[in-house]
């Protein structure tokens, strides 16, 4: 049952969303601009893709001069050599927790070619992420056999699994902020969107061109809020709401599989919908047999919802929904070819219990419960829970349980409050939004509201589930309007792009 733990325990780590913070003042006295970077070596990979590296020296506490404590951004540049060079670009590829080094050199080749070398571009990781400080130390996560096991099919006792799981995981997550009380409140966006702004001004930039991706998007709105004259351009591709709470945050989750299993097989067709519904019901009911091999529904689903937002994944999902309906119909089928299916197929990761340092799997929930307040009761969360179950299946329901929990044992109000934004924002520039509508991280629906939230800002939706289709997707309706806007700040209207399969 390790991937129903890893369900529960990283759901929300591509998704998430915060509503903005009051703006704030310059940077304090504790950050100089000209004195703040040293320059570091990068490893040999870097080097060869032609990437300088350095670390970016800023304060813990951006609203306490007087705090000695000190937080280093470790960031890489590849600067443009074009004669009509543009600027900077930079990104955040989601999370929170994802690290923007680690993902560089990939993020860098994508851009390279539409962007025509234009632009110097930046990666930096989040402080507590990858090779940037303070990180949280000395936190425990439950062993595997800890967790509580839903049964192999038919009903599950939502009450009793949701209240065990809370139990389990509540104090360990206490525990890991009573151990990092210099660490553990500094981590959220209210911090991290200074860091990034404190990288601008020491790189000497006077605005960023940034790409939001998941959790990015959080970033940049929050961002254009607190300095709205500091971005040239942004996406928000994959978008999360922007005054959502962590209660409307959860109870959105409860629907969202449904929306996500409809745009998949419709996108699929053959067929798909009828195959992959008698798939879900079958799997509720019992357990297949092939070739001597039996699979139940936690071994399978587990593995189809982490790789549907990737549209390249899903050749492979298709394959497995096939060979497991042939199965069920009394048609030939492969245990083989099932296990290949399901290797190919990513599976939320499980911090290993006895691995030297379990503790960054809980910066999900020190930056999300730092940034998104009104979290929900247990009661709350069991009705979450059961509403999922009947919106769509009882994978989706782990996934809204792990949505739904992540605040359980941390202290209200431990970090700076956010505002709700009243009214649009009126920037130079308005950014694009990209969402799919059946994206199944980030809701359709948060991305009309972001929209909503920024003067003249047009929706682009795509038809497909992919969360994050900006260079991901095939579509010439997402990726060429959106590299025109890149260039040329020429921002298009809203539009609707059919979903577009990915060669195979």
């Amino acid at each position: 049952m390790r991937r129903i733990a890893a369900a529960v325990l990283a759901a929300g780590m591509v998704a998430t969303l915060a509503p903005a913070l009051p703006v704030s003042a310059a940077p304090t006295p504790a950050f100089d601009p000209a004195s703040a970077i040293t320059w570091t070596s990068c490893d040999d990979t870097m080097t060869a893709a032609g990437f300088e590296c350095g670390a970016l020296d800023v304060p813990v506490d951006w609203d306490d001069p007087a705090n000695p404590d000190r937080a280093s951004i470790a960031f890489a540049i590849k600067r443009s050599t074009a004669s009509d060079r543009i600027g900077a670009f930079t990104f955040n590829p989601g999370g929170p927790g994802g690290s923007g080094l680690d993902s560089a050199i990939a993020v860098e080749g994508l851009v390279a070619e539409p962007l025509a070398g234009r632009f110097d571009f930046v990666a930096w990781d989040p402080r507590g992420v990858g090779q940037s400080t303070p990180q949280l130390t000395g936190c425990a996560v439950p062993a595997e056999d800890e967790f509580p096991q839903p049964p192999v099919v038919g009903p599950v006792d939502w009450s009793a699994y949701v209240n065990a799981e809370i139990d389990l995981i509540e104090p360990l997550r206490a525990q890991c902020f009573d151990v990092n009380p210099r660490v553990a409140p500094y981590l959220g966006t209210y911090y991290v969107i200074r860091d990034l702004d404190a990288l601008r001004a020491a790189l000497g930039e006077e605005q960023w061109t940034y790409w939001g991706m998941s959790y990015g998007t959080r970033v940049g709105f929050r961002y254009a809020r607190t300095f709205p004259t500091r971005l040239r351009a942004f996406l928000l591709d994959g978008s999360v709401a922007p005054n959502e709470t962590m209660l409307t945050r959860s109870g959105q989750t409860a629907y969202k599989y449904a929306n996500v299993n409809a745009t998949f097989t419709a996108a699929m067709g053959e067929g798909m919908a009828a195959k992959y519904s008698r798939v879900v019901r079958t799997l509720s009911e019992r357990t297949v047999t092939v070739d001597d091999t039996t699979y139940d529904r936690w071994q399978v689903f587990p593995h189809i919802y982490p790789a549907i937002g990737a549209q390249r994944l899903y050749p492979r999902i298709r394959a497995l929904i096939d060979e497991l309906n042939a199965a069920i119909v009394g048609q030939p089928a492969s245990a083989r070819r099932i296990d290949r299916a399901l290797t190919a197929l990513p599976a939320s990761p499980l911090p290993a219990a006895d691995s030297e340092d379990p503790s960054q799997a809980y910066l999900i929930d020190m930056v999300n419960c730092a940034d998104v307040h009104t979290w929900p009761s247990r009661q709350q969360v069991v009705d979450i829970v059961r509403t999922a179950t009947i919106a769509s299946d009882y994978t989706g329901s782990m996934d809204a349980l792990g949505r739904s929990t992540h605040c359980f044992g941390l202290p209200p109000d431990f970090a700076p409050r956010f505002t709700p934004l009243a009214r649009p924002l009126s920037l130079t520039t308005p950014p694009i939004v990209i969402q799919a509508y059946g994206d199944p991280a980030t809701a359709w629906i948060g991305g009309r509201q972001m929209s909503n939230y920024f003067t003249g800002a047009p929706l682009v939706s795509y038809t497909g589930t992919a969360h994050v289709a900006y260079l991901r997707t095939p579509s010439t309706c997402i990726n060429a309007a959106t590299t025109r806007y890149l260039l040329t700040l020429r921002v298009p209207p809203s539009r609707t792009c059919a979903y577009v399969p990915t060669p195979e």
